[in-house]
């Protein structure tokens, strides 16, 4: 069985009104990162708590706490996005957020496809989150 999936986000302005992606395929998978095994699990959240935890949270690629920032939007990133409206791109992968401690997180891709989302009013937005740390991205970002 594929540890991935593909799962369809209805997005209103996007071309066929939905945008896929991988995500786990179960409930949690196995990943490695920094060279040790971790355990993530699938979130769908809600578009709104999202871009409230985008405007008041700090983030850090890879989690390097030295590049701890708010996080500022890419006008390239978010235009490159765009072209989901117009066109069917081949699945995107969901990116992965960890939280540090208290309101700052570390991420492993970029994170502007749940914020180009929740901006364009997807139903929900699909993360994955450490095994771990689920009940608190869970009230944190779940309606």
């Amino acid at each position: 069985m594929m540890p991935f999936a593909k799962v369809r986000v209805p997005v209103p302005g996007a071309l066929l009104g939905m945008v896929e992606l991988y995500v786990s395929s179960g409930p949690r998978i196995m990943a490695v990162r920094n060279g040790n095994a971790h355990d993530w699990s699938s979130l769908y959240a809600s578009p709104r708590k999202v871009l409230e935890w985008f405007a008041t949270a700090g983030f850090a690629a890879s989690g390097e706490r030295a590049a701890l920032s708010c996080f500022q939007p890419c006008a390239r990133r978010l235009a490159s996005l765009d072209q989901l409206k117009n066109t069917v791109r081949p699945p995107l992968a969901v990116p992965r957020f960890w939280q540090l401690d208290g309101s700052n997180y570390g991420f492993d891709a970029s994170p502007h496809l749940p914020y180009w989302l929740a901006v364009n009013d997807a139903s929900f937005i699909p993360l994955l989150v450490p095994a771990h740390q689920v009940a608190h991205f869970s009230r944190a970002l779940v309606a």
